[in-house]
């Protein structure tokens, strides 16, 4: 049985995922090589700019039927301001969700089919 894993080397596997499902879905992106307020900075298809992407797993509420939740917050609980993040990506396993930052502290979707539809949805498979 595998090791539980730390929460430093789940945020890296779902940044690492991120990239992975951003780039087989035509997305650029990069790393910055210092601490910075942004995980990567994204160039979307078809776009000329790069956005600061801040990057969330996705928590499954089970006490809410199952609803996923994206922190939108650091540590300290302040929302990442717009010029800290234009976008927050949360991570669900295969899958990673673009939501545009409005500055809150959580973002919410009943479910996999509303985050669909809610989100801007990018997949690892």
């Amino acid at each position: 049985m595998p090791e539980v894993l730390t929460s430093a080397q789940t945020g890296r596997l779902s940044e690492i995922t991120a990239a992975v499902a951003l780039i087989r879905n035509g997305y650029e992106v990069a790393e910055p090589l210092v601490v910075s307020s942004y995980d990567y900075l994204i160039k979307r298809p078809g776009r000329n700019i790069f956005e600061k992407a801040q990057i969330k797993t996705v928590c499954v509420r089970e006490d809410r039927d199952g609803a996923l939740v994206v922190k939108g917050a650091k540590n300290s609980g302040v929302p990442y301001s717009l010029d800290e993040a234009s976008v927050i990506i949360g991570v669900d396993r295969f899958t990673a969700y673009i939501i545009e930052n409005r500055e809150q502290s959580e973002y919410w979707a009943k479910d996999e089919v509303v985050a669909a539809g809610k989100w801007e949805k990018v997949s690892l498979l």
